[in-house]
């Protein structure tokens, strides 16, 4: 980025709450956005380049950072287009992709005050696997979704896009105000967060979590949702009370009265915004009894219902005040990181729904996304979901992941729904 450039310093908008709350995080342990597109076709590294730089064209935020100093709101602002950095190697028959994964996870974006983007490409003689991470300030994972859906599409145009500004916050669609300056704190304290010049950009290194992932048949992802509607809920009930059911068969610290559940809610539908890169959701937590579990699809139906709650204005706005008053007031990377702590869960069920067609782009086809993104503590057990062209890819992201969890999963769903 060129320091010195008086474009560096033209501000674009405040960080909203999610925003903010995931920047500092960041600074402590990385908790990037990834979504790897497993394609189909032949294309060449300059098709690629080329794709890319008509994505940089058309999104805004891709030319933006993050800026802050001590007592003043971290804000994005403008910066000089550099590119989106692109890594790439061959796609070989011993090729892993999940270790790609792995491998992008160890170096983490910091500040934001680099580019909040980046693009690992695994390219074969007729297929590919583009792995997009970003800033989690910037991007939440469908708003990935949405970029690797225009860069599938510019492999096969050079008309240049038109610009699409940075999406609001999700604090600015609901109507919750953000102030320009900061409250004083009530307990009196004058401890400033770490200066963004004190954390250097993609340096964050943590422990990389485990991945792990199933391919669910077409049959049986048509099948979740035909049984699912059945029984008046949703393909993410249905997972989520097969993920708790094998989670306490196989799972001893889950065999408690209060396993914590946390469900990311995309709320673009809510503001007609489903084409918004952002962090546009809330989050719905549930908390069950696992030593007397409560009826399958009751299970189900009360996760379907508590989702349905966060996607009206009334309830994004009560699930996000919390969280926006905590920021009110200047808070340090440490506090952060003690609210996470706080506020961890045993288990997240992050779905991203059906990746809307089309899937063939040109000669290229989009086979399966692959969705990363590491969530609370050390036990943690976070299952990532996406679906393409009816296959559902199920994800699972943990530190110390239960065995066999993924496959017993799957044979419950298969008990359960075919």
């Amino acid at each position: 980025m060129k320091k010195n450039s008086s474009k560096n310093s033209i501000p674009v908008r405040l960080l909203g709450c999610m925003e903010e709350y995931v920047w500092l995080l960041e600074q402590h342990s990385t908790r990037m956005a990834i979504v790897c597109a497993e394609v189909e076709g032949s294309t060449t590294l300059a098709d690629w380049q080329h794709a890319l730089r008509l994505l940089e064209m058309k999104y805004d935020v891709l030319s933006t950072r993050v800026k802050a100093s001590d007592g003043v709101r971290p804000f994005f602002c403008k910066a000089e287009a550099e590119g989106i950095p692109l890594h790439h190697r061959p796609l070989t028959p011993t090729s892993d992709i999940l270790t790609e994964c792995r491998e992008v996870m160890k170096t983490g974006f910091g500040d934001g005050g680099g580019p909040p983007l980046r693009v690992t490409l695994l390219l074969g003689a007729n297929r590919a696997a583009a792995i997009f991470s970003g800033h989690h300030a910037f991007f939440d994972g469908i708003g990935l979704m949405n970029l690797i859906r225009d860069t599938l599409s510019f492999l096969t145009t050079n008309n240049e896009p038109s610009t699409q500004e940075q999406s609001p916050s999700v604090d600015m669609l609901v109507g919750l105000d953000v102030g320009s300056d900061f409250l004083p704190r009530n307990d009196g304290s004058t401890e400033s967060r770490t200066a963004p010049s004190d954390v250097k950009s993609a340096s964050v290194t943590s422990d990389v979590p485990q991945i792990g992932r199933i391919e669910l048949s077409t049959e049986l992802t048509r099948a979740i949702v035909v049984r699912a509607r059945e029984h008046d809920t949703t393909a993410n009930g249905v997972i989520m009370a097969s993920a708790l059911s094998v989670g306490r068969a196989i799972g001893e610290p889950w065999m408690k009265n209060n396993v914590t559940c946390v469900v990311p809610v995309n709320v673009r539908p809510l503001f007609h915004r489903e084409q918004a890169e952002g962090i546009v959701f809330g989050q719905k937590r549930f908390v069950f009894n696992l030593l007397r579990p409560p009826e399958f699809w009751d299970i189900a139906r009360s996760v379907s219902t508590g989702v349905k709650e966060v996607r009206t204005r009334a309830g994004l706005l009560a699930n996000l005040q919390p969280l926006h008053d905590f920021l009110a007031s200047q808070r340090t990377v440490e506090e952060a990181v003690a609210l996470a702590s706080a506020h961890t869960h045993d288990l997240m069920i992050s779905n991203f729904g059906t990746f809307e067609e089309p899937t063939q782009f040109g000669q290229v086809r989009l086979r399966s996304l692959i969705p990363v993104v590491n969530s609370g503590d050390e036990n943690t057990q976070t299952l990532m979901v996406a679906t393409t062209a009816d296959i559902m890819t199920i994800v699972l992201v943990s530190p110390n992941p239960l065995p066999g969890y993924l496959e017993n999963l799957q044979s419950h769903l298969i008990k359960t729904c075919l």
